[in-house]
């Protein structure tokens, strides 16, 4: 929090520029922003950090790209494998038929095949990745 009040410093009492030098080195690593939260200050007082209670979206952890890449490279791997093209339907079965719909806006039914990756957008493999990772 002292991070924050000394940005703000720099910014409303030095006239430093928000995205400036100054600020950023004062800031730091990670995602800090010079705007204090009510929350975090009322909280930080019972020495409670608020960020280990936040959810963290893995897509957001590991880029699209990766997890296109590797869910890619897990497909030529079970395509290699002796009868490749029976895993993969296997594969696309379970996504197609063992996995349920989630809730309103959430995972929907998965297309025939998900190993086609056609048209997908980067909601469609999150939540391949979602299912990956809880349907092992």
């Amino acid at each position: 929090m002292t991070k924050v009040v000394k940005a703000r410093d720099f910014i409303y009492a030095n006239g430093n520029i928000v995205d400036g030098v100054k600020v950023d080195h004062t800031l730091g690593e990670g995602s800090w922003v010079p705007t204090l939260n009510q929350f975090a200050q009322k909280l930080g007082l019972l020495s409670f950090d608020s960020f280990r209670m936040l959810v963290v979206d893995f897509m957001h952890e590991c880029k699209l790209g990766t997890w296109k890449a590797l869910f890619t490279h897990l497909l030529r791997l079970l395509h290699a494998l002796p009868r490749g093209s029976e895993l993969v339907a296997a594969l696309d079965s379970r996504y197609r038929d063992l996995v349920p719909t989630f809730g309103n806006g959430m995972i929907c039914k998965f297309s025939n095949n998900t190993s086609d990756m056609k048209r997908l957008a980067a909601h469609d493999f999150e939540d391949i990745l979602q299912v990956f990772l809880c349907y092992p």
